[in-house]
Parts: structure tokens; C-alpha cells; sequence
């Protein structure tokens, strides 16, 4: 689970996720707005499940460590 929550969390992880979306999505050849549009999409939301990991895993340590 926390190899999961490394990489969900990493920005290389969404980049190369967004990456191979867009080629996907250019093999098929959908138009290249859209291809911004769902890359863009992927970036922001891997940008926010990496931001809400990161809060858990430093909020869990503070509890453990007792700290506020």
C-alpha cells in the first residue's frame, strides 16, 4: 500500500500517465484540443491526490509522533 501512495503521489507517476493518455488519445486521432483538455485534467487531478496523500502521511506521522 505504500508503494501505491509513493507513487500515486509522485508528479513523475502523472506526467508519464498524461503522457501516454495524449499519445493514445493521437493514435485515435481525436483533436488536438482535446488531447489538452484530457491532459490537462489528468496533471490536475494527479496534482491534487499527490497534494492529499502528502497532508495524510504528514498528518499520521504527527499523530504518532504527538506532535500538533
Amino acid at each position: 500500500m505504500q508503494t501505491l501512495k509513493q507513487k500515486l503521489s509522485s508528479r513523475k507517476f502523472w506526467v508519464a500517465l498524461a503522457t501516454i493518455v495524449s499519445g493514445i488519445l493521437m493514435m485515435f486521432g481525436y483533436a488536438e484540443t482535446d488531447i489538452q483538455a484530457v491532459s490537462g485534467a489528468v496533471l490536475t487531478i494527479g496534482g491534487a491526490i499527490g497534494y492529499m496523500i502528502s497532508e495524510a502521511i504528514i498528518d499520521s506521522q504527527s499523530v504518532k509522533g504527538g506532535g500538533a
